[in-house]
């Protein structure tokens, strides 16, 4: 008899405890749990909206004031991005011709920090430049290939919205290797230099930019001051 009622006991408390375990899952201190380990695992909603793409423009090098254009460090296409204080610069370059059988391609990126931005904006960072050129004409082969890597600094001025320019210093590492071919012989060598110079190959940088997504309030506190 006993050991009925202590069963009777169990299954009792069970019927009562499992309904309140359950209230208690879907609980809003539970939700608030759940929602509190998935926003964690995603970032806050604040650092995920500050990251966005703000800006992105199209960038040309000048020799000098008079504003003759040139291809981004003289090898091709340049595209600069804009995520609040930081800005990635992106270079391609393509070169093909088959009449002399001529191909060469370049990719390079550049990372700013831009710790105060405003009309006048300075940054360092560090860039990187992958290049290979072939040159098959002539009695003789040509096929170069080189990396550059190196931290730099420098100031880019916006003195209206959607047109800025920079300039910088970079300290480069560069190595390349070049290796010939023809009826005077075969040579293969390593290339070493490390310096400090101009970067954006001494040139003014200018950056168009058609993409304009500042915050709201960013466009008001611009248009206040």
């Amino acid at each position: 008899m006993s050991s009925n009622r202590l069963l009777s006991a169990v299954l009792l408390t069970l019927l009562v405890a499992l309904p309140l375990s359950a209230q208690q899952a879907g609980s809003p201190a539970a939700d608030e749990s759940d929602a509190a380990a998935e926003q964690d695992q995603n970032g806050r909603p604040e650092d995920r909206e500050r990251r966005e793409l703000q800006h992105l423009g199209l960038i040309f090098n000048t020799p000098d004031v008079l504003l003759q254009l040139n291809e981004y460090q003289g090898l091709g296409i340049g595209v600069k991005g804009f995520w609040d204080d930081l800005a990635l610069r992106g270079l391609l370059g393509l070169t093909f011709n088959t009449n002399n059988d001529v191909f060469g391609f370049a990719l390079g990126s550049a990372l700013e920090f831009h710790p105060a931005r405003g009309l006048v904006s300075p940054y360092f960072g560090g860039e990187l430049l992958l290049d290979y050129y072939r040159d098959d004409a002539g009695p003789s082969t040509l096929r170069t290939f080189g990396v550059s890597l190196g931290p730099l600094f420098g100031v880019e001025i916006a003195p209206f919205d959607i047109v800025s320019v920079f300039a910088e210093y970079t300290l480069a590492f560069s190595a390349v290797y070049a290796e010939t071919s023809g009826p005077m012989g075969d040579d293969q060598r390593w290339n070493y230099a490390i310096g400090t110079g101009l970067g954006n190959q001494g040139s003014i940088g200018i950056i168009v930019y058609f993409l304009d997504r500042r915050p709201a309030a960013e466009d008001d506190g611009a248009a206040g001051s």
